[in-house]
C-alpha cells in the first residue's frame, strides 16, 4: 500500500532552510529544525519514498552533527540510498561508525516503497543493534564501541554541540510520512503504523518528535 499521495512532498536536488511542512506543487529538500532533543541511545526513523529515477542518490532523512561554530562536521545518522539502494548509516559519541546496506534490494523507479532505520542500545553490554528494514526485508548488525550511558547526552542535538536535519537531501521523487522517533521501533509497531497517519502524536505516541 502506498501512503497518501496527495500529502506527499516532491523532491528536486536544492536545500531550504525551513521547518518540515507540506509543500503544495513545490520540489524541495527540507532542512529541519528540531524542537526537542533526539535520546541517541535508542532511535527510529522512517519514511515512505518515489525515486524518478533508477540511480539517485541522497539523503532520505539525516542529521548532522555540528560543532559550536554551525560548521557540520560528522553524520549522527543516515537514512540514505545510493543508486537506488537503501542504506542506514549512524555515528557512535566515540566515533564508531556503522552502515547497514540493503545488499539484495534496489528501490524501482516511480515505486512507493517503505524505509525504516532504528537503533536499540543495550547498557549491560554497551553494545547496540542497528536495523534497516526495506519493505519486508530486514538488516541488521550490532554496533560496538559505546562510553557509558551518563555520556551519551553530550552528543545530542540539545547539548553545546548542535545538528541539521536533512529531509530529501539530494533526491529527486517523493517523500511521505516522514517520522523521527527517540525510541527503538520494534518490528510490529513499524508494520502496524506504517500505512497509517498518526494524528495526535502527543498522546498517542509521545515518542515521536
Amino acid at each position: 500500500r502506498a501512503p497518501l499521495i496527495q500529502r506527499s512532498l516532491r523532491l528536486q536536488s536544492t536545500v531550504v532552510n525551513r521547518i518540515l511542512s507540506p509543500v503544495v506543487g513545490g520540489m524541495t529538500t527540507i532542512k529541519i529544525t528540531l524542537p526537542a532533543t533526539v535520546a541517541i541511545s535508542n532511535w527510529t526513523v522512517e519514511s515512505w519514498v518515489s525515486l524518478d529515477t533508477t540511480n539517485e542518490t541522497g539523503l532520505v532523512l539525516s542529521q548532522i552533527v555540528t560543532n559550536n561554530a554551525g560548521t557540520e562536521v560528522r553524520t549522527n545518522f543516515s537514512l540514505r540510498v545510493t543508486g537506488n539502494r537503501p542504506i542506514l548509516e549512524f555515528t557512535t559519541p566515540q566515533g564508531v561508525f556503522c552502515r547497514v546496506t540493503a545488499t539484495n534490494y534496489v528501490i524501482r523507479q516511480d515505486t512507493w516503497t517503505y524505509l525504516a532505520g532504528v537503533y536499540k542500545y543495550n547498557s549491560v553490554t554497551r553494545t547496540g543493534l542497528l536495523t534497516l528494514y526495506v519493505d519486508d526485508q530486514v538488516y541488521q548488525q550490532t554496533v560496538s564501541g559505546w562510553p557509558s550511558d551518563n555520556t551519551l547526552t553530550s552528543y545530542n542535538n540539545g547539548s553545546p554541540i548542535g545538528s541539521n536535519t536533512y529531509v530529501g537531501r539530494g533526491l529527486n521523487g517523493y517523500i511521505d510520512e516522514v517520522r523521527l522517533w527517540s525510541s527503538a521501533r520494534t518490528a510490529a509497531q513499524l508494520s502496524s503504523n506504517k500505512n497509517s497517519i498518526i494524528n495526535t502524536p502527543e498522546t498517542s505516541e509521545p515518542t515521536l518528535l
